[in-house]
C-alpha cells in the first residue's frame, strides 16, 4: 500500500514539474504590429515577433462589443516572426485583441486596439450591396473586377457581401484567385484598351506583392492580352495576341517567376 501511495505522489510530482517547466518555457512576445492599409479592405494584418517558435491564439473583438470575441489559432512555425490577417472585419472600426499560448487568462494590459480603414469611395461605385442582396447554398465566394479608373478587386459571399477588396492605381484588365488563395492579376500603367496590360502581378489577401513582373524586362516580351492562371508549379500561363499579314491570333505563353 505505501509503495502504491509513492507512486501516485510521485507521478504527482512529475505531472506539476511537466505544468511547471512548460509554463517556463512560453515564448515571450517581444513585438506586435498592426497594418491596416487602405487599399486592402475589410483586413488587418497582424505581424508578431517571439522569442521562440511556439503556437500561440489571437483573440480579437469589436471594442464596443466584447461579447462577440473571436479566435484565430496559428499553428507552430519554423519562424519568430509569423504574420496572422485577420478578416472579414468591419469597416471603420476599432478592434481589441490579445495574443495568448494556451488557457491562460490574458491580463488587461496585453489588450491592444486597431482601426480598420474606411470603404474607399471606388467600391461603392462599382458594387452596391443594398441592390444585390441574394441567397445561394455556395461555400466559398465570388470574385469581381473593374477594369476602369478606379480599379477594384471584390470577394462577395454567398448572401452578397463585400467581404474583401483590393483598389489599385492600375488598370486592372484580368484578375483570377489562385490554387493558393492568392489573387493574379494583368494591370496596365497606361490605358491600354482590350484586356492588354504591361504587369503581372500576385499578391496576397493581406495585400503584400509576392510577384511583380514588368513587360520588356527578361523574356517577358509578349503583351499580356488575357486569360491568366498559376500552374501548380508556380509558373504564370497567360495569352497573348500578334498580328501578322493583317490577321490578328492569340498565342499562349509560359513564364517562370522571373518572367
Amino acid at each position: 500500500m505505501n509503495k502504491r501511495i509513492l507512486e501516485v505522489v510521485v507521478g504527482i510530482c512529475l505531472l506539476a514539474s511537466c505544468s511547471e517547466i512548460e509554463r517556463t518555457s512560453l515564448p515571450e512576445i517581444e513585438a506586435t504590429r498592426v497594418n491596416i492599409y487602405p487599399s486592402i479592405g475589410k483586413t488587418a494584418k497582424v505581424e508578431v515577433s517571439l522569442s521562440q517558435p511556439h503556437q500561440f491564439f489571437i483573440d480579437y473583438w469589436e471594442t464596443n462589443n466584447p461579447d462577440d470575441l473571436k479566435t484565430i489559432h496559428v499553428p507552430e512555425q519554423d519562424e519568430l516572426n509569423p504574420t496572422v490577417l485577420i478578416s472579414h472585419l468591419k469597416e471603420n472600426t476599432t478592434y481589441s485583441f490579445a495574443i495568448r499560448f494556451g488557457d491562460e487568462v490574458v491580463e488587461t494590459k496585453d489588450i491592444k486596439k486597431f482601426q480598420t480603414a474606411e470603404r474607399p469611395e471606388a467600391v461603392d461605385l462599382f458594387y452596391d450591396e443594398t441592390k444585390n442582396q441574394i441567397e445561394t447554398h455556395l461555400d466559398g465566394h465570388f470574385l469581381f473586377h473593374r477594369s476602369g479608373h478606379p480599379s477594384v478587386i471584390l470577394l462577395v459571399d454567398g448572401q452578397g457581401n463585400v467581404v474583401w477588396y483590393r483598389t489599385s492605381p492600375n488598370m486592372i484588365k484580368v484578375a483570377n484567385l489562385t490554387y493558393r488563395n492568392t489573387i493574379l492579376t494583368i494591370e496596365s500603367s497606361t490605358d491600354q484598351g482590350f484586356s492588354d496590360g504591361d504587369r503581372i502581378l500576385e499578391t496576397n489577401l493581406a495585400g503584400d506583392t509576392l510577384l511583380l513582373l514588368n513587360y520588356g524586362e527578361n523574356e517577358f516580351t509578349k503583351v499580356p492580352h488575357h486569360d491568366i492562371f498559376l500552374t501548380k508549379d508556380n509558373h504564370i500561363v497567360y495569352l497573348t495576341q500578334e498580328t501578322q499579314d493583317e490577321f490578328s491570333g492569340d498565342g499562349i505563353l509560359v513564364l517562370d517567376r522571373n518572367g
